[in-house]
C-alpha cells in the first residue's frame, strides 16, 4: 500500500522575467546580500545601531525592503563586507572604521521619517512583504492549488462535484523532472527517497545543477534524515551541493525553485515537508 504524503498544501508559480526599473527587482541579488549582511554579527549589529527607533533586531523583510527601496545600498553593503574582510586582516582600527562609516551612510536615509515609518511596518517577522515587479504587477502567473484530501471543484457551493485529492508526492516529483537547468530547494525535514533520487536522477541524466538544504537539527535528530542527506553528498560536487542549514531563525520554509533565471522559472511552495506520514505522525506526538 502506497503511503500518502502529508503535504496539505502546495502552490505551483510560473515566474515573471521583466526589465529594472526605479526600485530594485534583483531579487537574487538583495537575498544574498541581505544574507550575508546578517550572518556578519558585526555588520548586523551596525545595522540595528543605524535604526534608533526600532527596539528589535532588524527582520529580514526590513533589510530586503531596505535594499529594494534604496539599491545603492547593494552596492554599499556589498563594499562594506569586502572592507569588512580585507580591514579585520589589516587592524582592529580600520575594521572598527569601516562599521562606522556604515553607521553614518545608513543613517542618512533610515531617520528619514517618512522611511522609518515605512521600514516600522515590517518590524514584525509574521508581516508579509510583498516582492512586486515594475508597476506593481505581481511576480507570477499560472498558481495552481494542490491538495491531498478530497475537495469541492468550487468551493462557495456546497453541492459543486467533489474532486479527489492530489498525490501530492507526484506532484513534487513532475515539478524536479520538469527542471532544464537548474533546482534550489530548502526543507526542514527529509526521509523520502524517492524525491532524493528524482533529484539526483535529474542531475544524473538531465545535467541539472542541484543546490538544497535540510535543517541541521533534524539531520543531527533524525536517523533517516541523515541516510538521505549522506546519499544526496555521494554526488556532492560544484554542481549537486546539500547543505546543512543553520538557521539565523526558525528553518520554517519548504521551497522548490527550478530554472529561476528562464522564462520557464517556477516555484512550488510546500505546507509540509519531504517526510513519511509516520515521520510526520510521530513528531507531532
Amino acid at each position: 500500500m502506497v503511503k500518502k504524503l502529508l503535504f496539505f498544501s502546495l502552490f505551483v508559480l510560473q515566474l515573471l522575467v521583466t526589465p529594472v526599473w526605479a526600485d530594485s527587482y534583483d531579487y537574487a541579488r538583495i537575498f544574498d546580500v541581505t544574507f550575508k549582511a546578517m550572518t556578519q554579527k558585526d555588520l548586523y549589529k551596525a545595522l540595528n545601531e543605524s535604526v534608533l527607533q526600532q527596539k528589535k533586531p532588524l527582520t529580514q523583510s526590513q533589510i530586503v525592503f531596505l535594499l529594494k527601496k534604496n539599491p545603492e545600498y547593494i552596492r554599499i553593503l556589498d563594499q562594506t563586507l569586502s572592507r569588512l574582510k580585507s580591514s579585520q586582516e589589516e587592524s582592529p582600527e580600520a575594521y572598527a572604521q569601516a562599521l562606522s562609516e556604515i553607521k553614518v551612510q545608513l543613517k542618512a536615509v533610515i531617520q528619514t521619517p517618512a522611511f522609518a515609518a515605512q521600514l516600522a511596518a515590517y518590524e514584525s517577522p509574521s508581516q508579509p512583504l510583498t516582492m512586486d515587479l515594475p508597476g506593481g504587477a505581481p511576480g507570477y502567473r499560472s498558481m495552481r492549488l494542490f491538495v491531498n484530501h478530497p475537495h469541492l471543484k468550487d468551493a462557495a457551493d456546497p453541492k459543486s462535484r467533489v474532486l479527489p485529492g492530489d498525490d501530492l508526492r507526484k506532484v513534487v516529483i513532475d515539478f524536479i523532472r520538469g527542471a532544464e537547468q537548474e533546482i534550489w530547494y530548502n526543507v526542514f525535514d527529509f526521509d523520502l527517497k524517492v524525491i532524493a533520487d528524482a533529484l539526483k536522477n535529474q542531475h544524473i541524466k538531465k545535467n541539472v545543477k542541484v543546490t538544497g538544504g535540510i535543517d541541521a537539527g533534524t539531520i543531527t535528530a533524525r536517523p533517516e534524515v541523515k541516510a538521505i542527506f549522506d546519499d544526496l553528498a555521494t554526488l556532492e560536487s560544484e554542481n549537486f551541493k546539500t547543505v546543512a542549514v543553520r538557521s539565523v531563525g526558525l528553518n520554517h520554509q519548504k521551497i522548490i525553485l527550478r530554472d529561476p533565471f528562464g522564462p520557464k522559472a517556477a516555484v512550488l511552495f510546500l505546507s509540509g515537508n519531504f517526510t513519511t506520514p509516520r515521520a510526520l505522525s510521530v513528531r507531532a506526538s
